[in-house]
């Protein structure tokens, strides 16, 4: 029998850890995304890639999540974003903005890309950027909310409170530069990406 990602979890993480990732884990679940286990690159590794369910426009990976990497025994799991066009929009809050700037997946040589390049990311500019556009290592509870908004922003489902703050936010900027954030949106999010 395949052990699922909840079994790794029980099996390899403790306190904290394990309750941030059974959180975020069933909140992916909650929000209809697939965990995939990893069987070609880092299949001897545990490693989920993490894709929306039985969408038939979107079919790319949204982030990954590994749990005990041994060539990385300092972190007991870790979750990457994979890069999007929403990561550009400026129309978030501050502290969605700070959480992500301070969580900027530099390129690591791991030979999944082409190495890291220039991004924009929620207004700022970082150089040598992954494709995996964050890295959050050992996720604690007090990233659970951050992690939903980077999850609610990728996949453009939106809580209404959310897309409440984010309508209100984007109708600030319009008030201070006169324009919106960018053509198409609404409250920072992109109508066509639905």
């Amino acid at each position: 029998m395949e052990l699922t990602v909840f079994d790794y979890i029980y099996q390899y993480l403790d306190g904290e850890y394990k309750q941030t990732a059974l959180e975020f884990v069933e909140f992916l679940h909650s929000e209809n995304i697939k965990l995939v286990k990893e069987n070609g690159y880092w299949k001897d590794k545990i490693y989920y890639m993490c894709r929306i369910s039985n969408d038939p426009i979107v079919d790319n990976y949204i982030l990954y999540v590994a749990i005990k990497d041994p060539d990385e025994p300092e972190n007991n799991w870790t979750i990457w974003f994979e890069k999007h066009k929403c990561f550009g929009n400026e129309s978030v809050e501050e502290n969605v903005k700070r959480f992500a700037w301070e969580h900027i997946g530099h390129c690591g040589s791991c030979g999944s890309c082409n190495g890291g390049k220039t991004e924009v990311v929620f207004g700022e500019s970082f150089d040598n950027v992954c494709d995996c556009i964050f890295r959050i290592d050992n996720a604690q509870l007090s990233d659970i909310p951050f992690l939903k908004e980077l999850v609610y922003l990728r996949t453009g489902r939106f809580p209404k409170s959310l897309e409440q703050k984010l309508f209100e936010a984007n109708e600030r900027a319009t008030k201070s530069t006169g324009k919106m954030s960018a053509p198409g949106t609404k409250g920072g999010r992109d109508e066509r990406e639905r």
